[in-house]
């Protein structure tokens, strides 16, 4: 993505932002002669945001003049004050808008005075900056990021610091449903990047738009390919397996697909590249589990110097379980056997 930013000054507060996925680090200075020990004694910033045609959001801190955080705070007892009350006292912060980052935010930032009675203040020179969200410089590439951020005050603010799984003991096999909110929120860009089309009209459209780059299907089931400028290539995977493409691409080979963008309909649950003993299956799904909670308990392993993720015991079990052939019914009594040996 490009590497942006926006600025302006007034009256001695140098503001400059940069925009980031899903955050926004805006960073102020104040010119040497707008700081003294007497009636410009600095207390801090106040931070506003603003979307267009919504109200304008004042930023709040979790640490004010009369309250704080301690080993005894919890999420219940913290207090959050606004910040032209209780200002950010450092020259950085980092925003995570709660709502996304999809459209332009104004932000206005205000620097603040003791005023010499308590901790009340009086107000500095202020900037108001329009923020474009960052614009991505590749058409057939972007890379998409996590929030992350269980611990912002963005989740505060959207969840209220809900928990992320049920309480009591951790166990692999829990209900997700109830906290799929978080788990979408948290995943942000990450969690939409894969495309999924309903069926082969829309992967086709998604095709001509230069949304993907290939559609995988099978050399007999040409239905796919009845709109102008879509060829299919001779079979590059294993069993036939080959890619409805325009008619303009250089993929002829697998040696090609490094780096493209391959939308796997609904019928192709399973696609294997190689032949044997090297081949790689590479499925859709499996049984007996949720690929999002496979790959937050993988084990990370190393295979011939390269880190891999590795299907965590318990979730290979259940799922040689819900397959329940009996090569898999066998080996579900194995497992279990070495992982009660584990224990």
């Amino acid at each position: 993505m490009e590497a942006t930013k926006f600025s302006d000054n007034n009256a001695g507060l140098d503001v400059v932002i940069y925009p980031g996925d899903n955050k926004i680090l805006i960073a102020m200075s104040l010119d040497d002669n707008s700081i003294n020990a007497t009636d410009e004694n600095l207390a801090g910033f106040a931070i506003w945001r603003k979307y267009d045609g919504k109200p304008e959001q004042i930023l709040q801190n979790r640490i004010g003049f009369t309250s704080g955080v301690n080993a005894a705070t919890t999420a219940e007892t913290r207090e959050w004050t606004d910040t032209d009350k209780a200002p950010f006292q450092k020259f950085r912060w980092v925003d995570v808008p709660a709502d996304g980052f999809d459209v332009p935010i104004t932000y206005r930032v205000q620097a603040l005075y003791f005023s010499g009675q308590g901790f009340a203040t009086k107000p500095g020179p202020e900037v108001s900056i329009k923020v474009e969200p960052v614009r991505q410089l590749f058409t057939k590439f972007r890379p998409a990021f996590t929030r992350g951020y269980i611990a912002s005050q963005a989740y505060t603010d959207k969840f209220q610091n809900k928990d992320i799984r049920p309480a009591g003991a951790k166990t692999p096999d829990f209900d997700t449903k109830p906290f799929e909110p978080q788990y979408e929120w948290l995943g942000a860009d990450a969690r939409v990047a894969p495309s999924r089309y309903p069926d082969d009209a829309a992967a086709i459209a998604a095709l001509h738009e230069g949304q993907v780059d290939m559609v995988p299907t099978l050399p007999d089931d040409f239905t796919h390919a009845t709109t102008m400028r879509i060829g299919f290539t001779r079979p590059v995977l294993w069993d036939g397996v080959g890619f409805l493409l325009l008619s303009s691409s250089p993929v002829t080979g697998s040696r090609r697909l490094s780096g493209k963008k391959i939308c796997f309909l609904a019928e192709t649950e399973v696609v294997y590249f190689g032949r044997p003993p090297l081949r790689v299956a590479l499925l859709r799904f499996i049984d007996g589990v949720v690929a999002s909670d496979v790959l937050m308990r993988a084990i990370v392993t190393t295979w011939d110097a390269t880190p891999v993720r590795v299907i965590a015991l318990d979730d290979l079990i259940a799922n040689k379980r819900a397959t329940g052939r009996p090569q898999d019914l066998v080996d579900v009594a194995k497992l279990e056997r070495a992982r009660d040996r584990r224990k």
